[in-house]
């Protein structure tokens, strides 16, 4: 069981979800749907640094619901910090440690949260198949230029990107993105965050 979730939802309890920011366009929704159960998980998917945890957060404060960063999740798991992961164990395990975080917070019925996801979680194995089958999925589609300049200022915390020049970074985020895309855009709600 994952701590620090208070089980908020009352059974036959409906629960109509807001967004926290009024975005820009949003695509395949124009709300998030009615809910009606005790379980509830919202997860949130994007690149690198297209602001999950910082969405998160708010919507959290405002549906009164914990999040839980899987990056975090997988960090107290390994007993170690990711980029160490990556460099002791290689990206192959890290990846095995991610969906096992995954498949955690899905058996754990215990209580709702907002999961943010790592950039990656959404693109290996069954992840994104697993993630729309438990919860709500919201793919945060944010901008490269947008993502480079938080990622400037944050590479010593991304393994796959350290040392990057702004441009190798903007070339190395565009690839990735183009790789992941079609597992992004199988998430249930597509929010243009760029205004955000």
């Amino acid at each position: 069981m994952l701590v620090g979730q208070p089980n908020l939802l009352k059974p036959n309890k409906t629960l109509l979800l807001p967004l926290p920011t009024k975005p820009k366009q949003v695509s395949r929704a124009t709300h998030l749907p009615t809910i009606t159960k005790l379980f509830m998980l919202i997860f949130l998917t994007g690149m690198p640094g297209s602001g999950k945890t910082s969405f998160g957060q708010t919507l959290a404060q405002q549906l009164t619901l914990p999040i839980w960063d899987m990056d975090d999740l997988i960090e107290q798991k390994a007993q170690m910090r990711i980029p160490t992961i990556f460099e002791q164990q290689g990206e192959g395990h890290f990846r095995e440690l991610e969906r096992q975080v995954l498949h955690e917070i899905i058996e754990d019925k215990s209580a709702s949260a907002i999961v943010a996801t790592g950039g990656g979680a959404p693109c290996f194995f069954d992840n994104m198949e697993q993630i729309n089958k438990a919860g709500i999925s919201i793919y945060l589609d944010t901008p490269i230029y947008l993502i480079v300049e938080r990622m400037l200022r944050k590479t010593q915390d991304r393994p796959l990107y350290q040392q990057a020049t702004p441009e190798a970074l903007r070339e190395k985020l565009t690839k990735t993105f183009w790789q992941r895309k079609k597992f992004y855009w199988q998430a249930q709600i597509i929010l243009k965050t760029e205004e955000m």
